[in-house]
């Protein structure tokens, strides 16, 4: 079904629904069709009982915890005179959340992987299509995985590393956005700066 905004695509496996965004929804792009069909594979991997999904799924409510509450309850436990408990409760809160992003990276790559080969099978794109299609998820893949650094990255640690990541994986999304065309290269921004804004939310 259609949900208005942008980069609002999702499979909400609660209700069993997939809805695209105002730019993906009834458009025959390349980059369109490259992010329906990842959607559609999170939906395959529900049908099909996908173990990382069930456990990413099963991490949520802890993971939205972690990752607001651990780093605070660190400090608070130094604050306070090295508090063992409080250090260490925050620790294993934190490493749930660091848990769930790193269960998120085989959930995406194999979205990916099942959305090329749906394309292949029903010949939704042309052999070129189709290959500019998967560097674009590939790359895409790859700015999920920079941003999971960014996001599991403590406060304490300077995270230099992490935004070099970040940007050749960029650097190697927007070439792969590119070669598939003008309007995949618009995705190639905006999933850029969804990544980008979500890490620095953190």
């Amino acid at each position: 079904e259609h949900v208005r905004g942008e980069l609002t695509d999702h499979y909400d496996p609660a209700h069993k629904v997939l809805r695209l965004s105002d730019s993906v929804y009834g458009s025959s792009s390349i980059a369109a069709i490259g992010v329906a069909a990842h959607e559609c594979g999170h939906a395959v991997q529900h049908d099909k009982g996908y173990g990382p999904l069930k456990i990413r799924t099963a991490l949520v409510p802890a993971a939205n915890i972690g990752s607001k509450a651990g780093i605070p309850l660190i400090f608070l436990g130094v604050f306070l005179g090295m508090n063992n408990i409080l250090i260490q409760v925050g620790i294993w809160v934190f490493a749930i959340a660091v848990l769930f992003q790193l269960v998120t990276l085989p959930v995406e790559f194999n979205a990916s992987a099942r959305a090329v080969a749906k394309i292949d099978q029903y010949g939704l794109l042309s052999a070129e299509e189709t290959r500019g299609c998967k560097k674009v998820l590939t790359a895409a893949a790859m700015t999920a995985l920079a941003a999971a650094l960014l996001a599991v990255s403590p406060p304490l640690i300077t995270g230099t590393a992490a935004l070099l990541a970040f940007s050749a994986a960029m650097v190697a999304f927007t070439a792969g956005a590119v070669a598939a065309g003008a309007g995949a290269a618009a995705a190639a921004v905006g999933f850029g700066a969804l990544a980008l804004a979500a890490a620095a939310a953190d």
